[in-house]
């Protein structure tokens, strides 16, 4: 028997426990994430709208109620999208590898994949896929693990967790630690709220600009945001912490035009 690929397995781990990751997804997506991401999309009202790794489909309901014409939502997972149908039964959606997305050219006039890239080594078939299911005056609108956050050695013990991006040099010995890895691509396991494992791909800052390019893409818009206001009442350590050290990055994104037009 082969060994599953590496999209399988995430696919898998998603089937196993998607229920329980979506009831620990917690502060970061709810007073950081999504409304950063809803914050960064153009206006969809009447716009034709493809959700990339659309979980159980609340994204492309919540597009939706914003005056969306017609949402589409892609997932990976069987279970998803099982899922997202029995949620949102009038709205489209299709189990999907975002590597291998099949549209036909221009059938959307935004994209929106909210923490899916990081699930892949390389984003060039993915970004290329979306660019071509887009109208050539769309937009791109994505979130994914901000590297300085996701590139930290992280540490837990039953007394204290520690996030660490750095290093030490013992002055007399000479002797360096280095806590982290920014520079190297890497595949990366977390476990989160004790309970849900997930393995995904660290990418810096710079790659992922180069990926963009390679696409055909264009930065619009990027944003490292910080948690909502609520959070300083409804999480104080969240606050706290993500009101300092960000946790993703979002970035909006537009074909890039022919220099010569």
């Amino acid at each position: 028997m082969e060994p599953k690929s590496e999209k399988a397995v995430v696919a898998a781990q998603y089937d196993s426990a998607g229920e329980t990751w979506h009831r620990i997804r917690g502060s970061g997506h709810e007073l950081l994430e999504k409304p950063a991401i809803y914050g960064l999309l153009p206006n969809v009202e009447g716009k034709r709208v493809l959700c990339v790794g659309c979980g159980f489909g609340e994204e492309c309901a919540r597009i939706s109620a914003l005056g969306a014409a017609h949402v589409v939502g892609i997932d990976l997972s069987p279970g998803n999208i099982r899922q997202a149908k029995s949620n949102f039964p009038n709205l489209e959606f299709h189990e999907m590898d975002m590597e291998h997305i099949a549209f036909k050219p221009e059938s959307f006039d935004i994209i929106f994949s909210s923490l899916a890239l990081h699930y892949v080594p390389s984003w060039n078939a993915t970004l290329t896929g979306m660019r071509d299911a887009l109208a050539p005056d769309g937009a791109i609108v994505i979130s994914t693990h901000h590297p300085a956050a996701w590139s930290a050695l992280k540490e837990e013990d039953n007394a204290k967790k520690r996030q660490i991006l750095g290093f030490e040099v013992d002055k007399a010995s000479g002797k360096v630690s280095l806590f982290g890895d920014y520079l190297h691509e890497r595949p990366i396991t977390a476990k989160f709220g004790g309970a849900f494992e997930a393995s995904f791909y660290h990418k810096s800052f710079s790659g992922m600009l180069k990926e963009f390019r390679d696409a055909g893409l264009t930065v619009v818009d990027c944003t490292e945001p910080a948690p909502v206001a609520e959070a300083q009442t409804l999480d104080p350590q969240f606050w706290e912490i993500r009101s300092r050290f960000p946790l993703f990055i979002l970035f909006r994104l537009e074909p890039t035009r022919d220099a010569q037009n």
